[in-house]
């Protein structure tokens, strides 16, 4: 199985309880939402270790208009880079089907949503 860090290192670093899809499934196993505000932000995460899916929907909260989408269904790893009350990060890592390069996808919630998201040759 691919490396996410445990449920418990996402409520700690989203502050927040998730949602599962199955309630009787592992967390490994499962399909889990974690649902948060940061700012004027709502973000929606769903993680999947099992299938290495992982989505990314923030939209603003008082227009509810979508800043960003993403769902990958390759993240073969998942860092926490940060899980500060002031600061939180983590990076996705996606190469397990790729032959020449890696996608690495930085998140930043805390203290400004920001992501940036670079191949480089590997």
């Amino acid at each position: 199985m691919n490396t996410y860090p445990s449920e418990l290192d996402f409520i700690s670093l989203f502050e927040c309880l998730p949602t599962k899809k199955d309630k009787d499934e592992l967390y490994e196993y499962d399909e889990t939402t974690f649902t948060f505000e940061v700012g004027n932000h709502a973000c929606d995460i769903m993680i999947c270790p099992f299938y290495s899916q992982f989505s990314l929907e923030v939209k603003t909260i008082n227009e509810n208009e979508l800043v960003c989408f993403y769902h990958f269904q390759s993240v073969d790893r998942i860092e926490i880079l940060s899980d500060k009350k002031e600061h939180s990060a983590t990076r996705l890592f996606m190469e397990g089907d790729r032959d020449r390069f890696m996608t690495i996808m930085e998140i930043t919630f805390k203290p400004r949503f920001k992501v940036i998201m670079k191949e480089i040759f590997g």
